[in-house]
């Protein structure tokens, strides 16, 4: 009777020391889990130097050559490719458009317009989720920011000095963000030490010539 008594005990421990444990996984699965997506998604979005744009085909069909003036009426924008470059975006990404300005070092101009679907608000929020995954994926050498505007609506442009992993080669990330309803626009351009003076000023025109639209669903 004593040893069923002293099983019983034991059994009970046990349980409770399960049922313990259990809460405590779960409890930080809830707390941490939706900061690893967030920095995954971050990582996504900003599609940096490490496992960035263009992927391969990027410049063959069912993907849209442009050239000069762009329109883009369903995310409210207009902007002119820099003379003697193609932009290039996919049919089913509406929002988004990219530049190759070099295969080898890689360096490209992108256009993005996105939802902001993790309520960001602010462009330096924003800005901090795509420190936050290169940090984690990458080398963040250097990071600094300064207020700009797109065609009136102000924002901030962040620049990044990092590199991947395995490769010596330091790259340039200069970010102009800004925020419009609910909506993300950027201008981003990768490029390296050597380049950026040439890169940075097309760049710049790009930008200059930015000008919003009324939004028109397609």
């Amino acid at each position: 009777m004593r040893k069923r008594r002293r099983l019983i005990a034991t059994l009970l421990a046990i349980g409770a020391s399960a049922l313990v444990v259990g809460w405590i996984f779960w409890f930080v699965d809830r707390e941490v889990r939706p900061r690893e997506l967030d920095v995954v998604a971050s990582r996504q979005r900003i599609a940096a130097a490490c496992s960035g744009w263009p992927n391969k085909g990027f410049d063959r069909v069912p993907n849209i050559a442009r050239a000069g003036a762009v329109l883009n009426a369903p995310y409210g924008y207009a902007l002119v490719v820099p003379a003697g470059l193609r932009a290039y975006s996919a049919p089913d990404a509406q929002g988004s458009l990219g530049i190759l300005l070099s295969a080898k070092p890689r360096a490209y101009l992108r256009v993005q317009a996105l939802y902001d679907s993790y309520y960001d608000i602010t462009a330096a929020n924003v800005h901090r989720r795509d420190a936050g995954g290169v940090r984690l994926h990458d080398r963040l050498l250097g990071d600094t920011a300064a207020g700009w505007s797109l065609d009136g609506t102000a924002g901030g442009r962040y620049r990044m000095l990092l590199q991947c992993p395995g490769d010596p080669q330091t790259f340039i990330h200069d970010d102009v963000i800004v925020m419009r309803g609910r909506e993300i626009y950027r201008v981003d351009l990768q490029t390296t030490p050597v380049r950026a003076a040439a890169d940075t000023r097309l760049m710049d025109a790009l930008l200059r010539s930015w000008r919003w639209l009324p939004i028109s669903p397609s």
